[in-house]
């Protein structure tokens, strides 16, 4: 199962996100299927403004990978006074929108579950290794530049957009369990 690159310059950033991604996970999506993983990671990010500005993103985001592979995917986003949710279910290789005119995509590759999503200008690449034993998993969250533009713009929490110059991770915490997170019997 490989990223189909549906949506605009998405094709770059597959090759890139393929590239960076680890081969240290050996499970496959099929071995994922039943399992939710949740994530919590706060991000330091840098814009460019007349004096670079800092804000600091924290993010709270539940996966639940259904027995036919299709992928929940719900993240809590807050910063300063700015908060938000956003949810989708999408299959693999699929893309769905997120709202802000933003779409995402998820796929397995070399082990990991890739997220990628377009933004304004250039895209964001989530990517969670899942340990062979399905004890433990990491995440990663960079963002990649326009191609054409080499500018990575996004849309704020505060509904401005700004080019971010960098993204740092302050904090990231990985857990993966069987069973769906989003069911109340459990």
């Amino acid at each position: 199962m490989g990223i189909r690159c549906g949506f605009g310059s998405l094709a770059a950033v597959c090759a890139f996100a393929l590239a960076a991604m680890s081969s240290a996970g050996a499970t496959t999506l099929d071995d994922l299927k039943g399992y939710s993983i949740e994530v919590n990671v706060s991000l330091r990010f840098v814009w460019r403004t007349t004096e670079p500005r800092a804000t600091v993103l924290n993010v709270h985001r539940r996966l639940y990978i259904s027995q036919s592979g299709r992928i929940f995917d719900y993240a809590d986003r807050a910063g300063g006074s700015f908060g938000e949710h956003e949810g989708d279910v999408v299959a693999p290789g699929a893309a769905a929108s997120i709202g802000r005119n933003r779409m995402i995509a998820w796929t397995f590759e070399n082990g990991s579950l890739v997220g990628i999503s377009r933004e304004v200008e250039g895209f964001t690449v989530r990517t969670v290794t899942v340990d062979p034993s399905r004890s433990s998993c990491t995440f990663v969250t960079i963002l990649q530049p326009d191609p054409t533009t080499r500018r990575t713009v996004l849309t704020r929490l505060d509904g401005k957009q700004g080019e971010a110059v960098s993204q740092d991770t302050l904090s990231s915490v990985c857990t993966i369990r069987k069973g769906n997170i989003f069911a109340t019997d459990q």
